[in-house]
């Protein structure tokens, strides 16, 4: 949990301060659930909305347990989330 509400505000605080990451394009449904790869095509201000990262969870019953999904934000949202708005610390 520590993990993202770290992701989450650091991706405020990065949008606020006037970054703007390039555009990624995918086509979701949101009736459909949400894969990892769908995800990672997301456009950055989607992708690591709380919203999206719920539905990632919920779309994929490996991540529904809290140690999985820690696991999951600490191997694959906190690095993708490094290089998709990288920071100079």
């Amino acid at each position: 949990m520590r993990y993202l509400i770290t992701v989450l505000a650091i991706t405020t605080l990065t949008i606020a301060a006037g970054c703007s990451p390039q555009p990624q394009t995918a086509t979701i449904d949101p009736d459909e659930p949400l894969t990892v790869e769908v995800w990672t095509e997301l456009d950055i201000g989607q992708k690591y909305e709380l919203e999206t990262l719920e539905w990632l969870r919920e779309s994929n019953p490996k991540l529904k347990g809290e140690r999985q999904w820690t696991k999951f934000m600490k191997e694959v949202v906190v690095p993708q989330r490094r290089k998709d708005i990288p920071t100079d610390y």
